[in-house]
C-alpha cells in the first residue's frame, strides 16, 4: 500500500486529538501539529529563537520556556499579530512534519491540525476529515483546558476557518463510543486495509 495521509480538522474542542488517537490505535502514525509546535518552542530550537527575536523575551517564563498562554492571549486578540506568528512558525512546522512523513515510509498517517493551507500542511494530505460540533459543546470542552476562558475561546474560534473542500465529515456530539463508531465508518470508507 502506498502512503495515505489523512488530515483531521475541526474547531477547538471538536475532538481532533481523540480522532487522531483512534486512528493511531488502528496502526496509523499520528502527527499532532500542536505537539510539533511545542517541540519547536523548546529552548535552543528554531521556533523558540524566532519567537524571542520577533516578539521579545517578555513571552518567556522564568525557566526560559515560551509562555504559550501569554503568547496565545497576545496574538489571538489581534488578527495581524496572529498572521505574523503563523508566517513565522508554520514553515518550521511544515518542515518538521515533512521529516516525520519521510521517515514514515508507506504507512497510513493522520495529521491533526487547525490549518491545512494548500502551500503548507494541505499539500501533504490525500483527504481531509472535518469534525463538526455544536458551539455550546465546543465551549464546554474548551473550558476544561487549563487557563481557557470563554473570551479567549471565542477569539480563537474566529481564527479557525472551515476549509472549502472536505472529504469526510462527521459530528462529535454524543459519547465516545458513538464517535469511535463514526470514525470506524470513515476508516472503512477509505479502504486502507
Amino acid at each position: 500500500m502506498a502512503r495515505f495521509v489523512l488530515g483531521i480538522g475541526g474547531y477547538m474542542g471538536s475532538g481532533k486529538t481523540l480522532a487522531g488517537r483512534f486512528f493511531e490505535s488502528k496502526g496509523a502514525l499520528f502527527i499532532d501539529a500542536d505537539a510539533v509546535v511545542s517541540e519547536l518552542y523548546q529552548p535552543g530550537r528554531d521556533g523558540h529563537r524566532k519567537i524571542v527575536n520577533f516578539f521579545g523575551e517578555e513571552f518567556l517564563k522564568k525557566d526560559g520556556q515560551i509562555d504559550r498562554a501569554k503568547l496565545g492571549k497576545f496574538v489571538f486578540s489581534d488578527p495581524n499579530k496572529l498572521k505574523i506568528l503563523n508566517h513565522t512558525i508554520h514553515p518550521l512546522v511544515t518542515n518538521e512534519i515533512q521529516k516525520k512523513l519521510d521517515a514514515a515510509g508507506d504507512r497510513f498517517v493522520v495529521i491533526e491540525a487547525s490549518y491545512f493551507e494548500p502551500q503548507q500542511l494541505g499539500r501533504f494530505i490525500d483527504a481531509l476529515l472535518w469534525i463538526d460540533c455544536r458551539l455550546d459543546l465546543l465551549l464546554r470542552r474548551a473550558l476544561e483546558r487549563p487557563g481557557m476562558t470563554e473570551k479567549r475561546f471565542r477569539s480563537i474560534l474566529l481564527t479557525q476557518i472551515k476549509p472549502e473542500k472536505v472529504d469526510y465529515r462527521l459530528k462529535n456530539e454524543g459519547n465516545e463510543e458513538d464517535f469511535y463508531a463514526a470514525l470506524e465508518e470513515v476508516r472503512q470508507k477509505m479502504k486502507l486495509d
